[in-house]
């Protein structure tokens, strides 16, 4: 980018940040704003532990709780192959959802610190017709999320372009079950079953 073109830039996002700071005209307004702001991860969370809970009722009511488990923590929502926590089906919200190779995707996720992550890549690749990963990229030069898929915009009811996680939870605000049956069907449905879960445990064996 040219150095003229990085001042246009510049000069825009001031412009539309003075036209945004303008409608602040009074400083009740303003505190009404940054109390919102310092709400923003609390309100993130709460939609989290939203889809969380209609998950939870899901995978109950699919009869595989002797094949999977299902889990949540800081991280995000793991599913993996019963007694077998070194992989998973994942959906990470953390620090790598916004990251250029993740953003609004689920992945392959393995533990790369107890695992041969060479191998468990080639063993994964070898069973890969056997598995639901058609939409799966390769996704190498990452030990611990060696293969993701990016969610389709549709999943989450917004624009092709937007992967913000707060924007991604939106329908969590009025429609917490509908997002997460569109997040069950679209990401760990298709491997909720025995041949998924034994191939996966596979993969992990010496």
């Amino acid at each position: 980018m040219s150095n003229i073109a990085k001042i246009y830039k510049y000069f825009n996002k001031m412009n539309e940040v003075n036209t945004i700071m303008s409608q602040f005209d009074t400083a009740e307004k303003w505190h009404a704003y940054m109390e919102l702001v310092r709400m923003k991860d609390k309100f993130v969370e709460e939609l989290k532990s939203r889809i969380y809970n209609e998950l939870e009722e899901i995978f109950n009511s699919s009869n595989i709780d002797d094949i999977w488990m299902l889990e949540f923590s800081y991280r995000g929502i793991d599913m993996y192959p019963k007694d077998f926590k070194t992989i998973s089906i994942a959906i990470h919200w953390c620090s790598c959802w916004n990251d250029p190779w993740y953003r609004r995707s689920s992945s392959i996720w393995i533990d790369a610190k107890q695992l041969d992550y060479e191998k468990v890549f080639n063993r994964i690749q070898y069973y890969r017709e056997r598995l639901p990963m058609t939409s799966y990229n390769d996704n190498i030069s990452n030990f611990w999320h060696p293969f993701v898929s990016q969610i389709p915009a549709i999943v989450f009811g917004v624009e092709n372009e937007t992967t913000t996680l707060e924007e991604c939870l939106f329908m969590a605000i009025k429609e917490p079950k509908r997002l997460a049956q569109n997040l069950w069907h679209e990401v760990f449905e298709p491997f909720a079953n025995k041949e998924c879960a034994d191939i996966l445990k596979c993969c992990t064996k010496e």
